[in-house]
């Protein structure tokens, strides 16, 4: 990802509105988001942070 917080959420969001996300789910959030930014696929992880945080 980059070091644009903003850039980095939207990315993020966009992922889960299109669904590419596990199946599994941790505090209701799902556990893998998968989003592309600039041609290159990341794997975000819902961390045990605050509730809703990802590490990509």
């Amino acid at each position: 990802m980059t070091r644009n917080i903003d850039a980095n959420t939207e990315a993020l969001r966009e992922g889960i509105r299109r669904r590419c996300t596990s199946a599994a789910f941790e505090s209701g959030f799902p556990r893998y988001v998968w989003t592309w930014r600039d041609g290159a696929l990341y794997e975000n992880r819902h961390i045990n942070g605050p509730l809703g945080t990802y590490k990509g």
